[in-house]
């Protein structure tokens, strides 16, 4: 028995045979003209695209051209102005309205060369010291000397100026003596220029180089005594230039006056330096050297005969052989002293004799006193 609820089996209806596919060939034909016309229209945008690059390419070529043509033309003129060409015009513009450039053109640099400058040399302007002005105070004194009997002199003008120049300068020392006091006395800029022109009058009075020693030796001997210094208190040195314008000395004084005389005319020179007094001595012949320092002895305090020593001193000093020597710098020359040295032989032995002598030998001391002017009182 059949349920009235069940479905009933599927059946299957008849295809029906379909007469539409030329409409498919329709639409096939249609697309194939419509993606033709999109491609001529992508074409001759393409095209148009291109000849648009092509002719920008041609502008910008141009354009390169006209610079390259602009900067030849310009340096063309620049040539021709540094050149000198007649047919350029250095007033004309550098950037011509036109340009017009031949394919050969080649431009030329000129072969001259543009003259090398001149350097001169810088003007050096000479720096100079100025010189101190001592010409204050002038003074003239005249210098006697004994030579060979004759009494003569020198006329001399120091000033007070230098003089005071000097005076103002300490002479203490702390370790050397030589070496920071009488040293810087005897070497001094100052003091060579003010007696270097007593030191050519010296060289006029003779022609004779020991002769003009010798000259220098007198007329420091004679120069006066300093008694006050001698009893004051005052220990210090005076610069050779002090003692020229003051005109008096004590030994020390005198000494280094007469040394740096000797010393300037080119004579080997030293002091001869002792506790308590000061002498100077000359290279000599070792036969008249002072207790063989090859040195003469020469007292400057008073007229006295090279060589000759006194025996005492009217303070009771005795000159002792072992002297402290100071050297001078400069001097070479030897002074000949042998006619001194045995008239100073002589006149310790007249001196030996006492104070009373015959005719003879007074006549000898005589004869030796007025050669060498030993009677001048200081």
């Amino acid at each position: 028995m059949k349920n009235r609820h069940s479905k009933p089996p599927y059946e299957k209806r008849p295809k029906l045979r379909s007469n539409k596919w030329w409409i498919v060939v329709l639409f096939f034909i249609i697309f194939i003209l419509i993606n033709f016309n999109v491609f001529a229209i992508n074409t001759n945008n393409i095209s148009n695209l291109t000849q648009s690059a092509g002719n920008s390419a041609i502008n910008i070529g141009n354009e390169f051209s006209n610079v390259i043509q602009t900067q030849v033309t310009n340096t063309e003129k620049i040539l021709s102005t540094v050149t000198g060409d007649p047919n350029s015009n250095a007033q004309e513009s550098i950037i011509p309205s036109k340009i017009s450039i031949s394919p050969t053109y080649q431009p030329t640099i000129s072969t001259n060369k543009p003259p090398e400058p001149q350097i001169k040399d810088p003007t050096i302007i000479p720096t100079t010291i100025p010189k101190l002005d001592f010409k204050q105070s002038p003074k003239t004194t005249s210098y006697p000397y004994v030579v060979d009997g004759n009494r003569k002199s020198i006329s001399f003008t120091t000033y007070g100026g230098l003089s005071d120049y000097f005076s103002k300068k300490g002479h203490s020392y702390h370790y050397d003596p030589e070496k920071e006091v009488v040293m810087p006395l005897l070497e001094n800029e100052y003091q060579d220029d003010n007696v270097r022109p007593l030191i050519e009058l010296i060289r006029k009075s003779s022609t004779n180089p020991d002769e003009q020693s010798k000259i220098a030796i007198s007329l420091v001997q004679h120069i006066p005594y300093n008694w006050n210094k001698y009893y004051g208190t005052s220990m210090d040195w005076f610069y050779p230039y002090e003692t020229l314008y003051n005109n008096k000395g004590v030994c020390a004084d005198k000494s280094l006056l007469l040394a740096y005389l000797l010393n300037e005319l080119g004579y080997d020179t030293v002091l001869f330096e002792f506790s308590g007094h000061m002498a100077v001595g000359v290279k000599c012949s070792s036969n008249y050297g002072f207790y063989d320092t090859g040195y003469a002895f020469i007292e400057t305090t008073r007229p006295t005969i090279i060589t000759y020593v006194p025996d005492t001193y009217m303070s009771g000093f005795k000159v002792s052989s072992n002297p402290h020597i100071i050297h001078l710098n400069g001097g070479k020359k030897v002074l000949d002293v042998s006619t001194e040295y045995r008239d100073a032989i002589k006149m310790k032995q007249l001196q030996a004799m006492g104070e009373v002598l015959d005719q003879s030998h007074y006549a000898e001391w005589l004869r030796l006193s007025n050669n060498y002017d030993l009677q001048y009182d200081t």
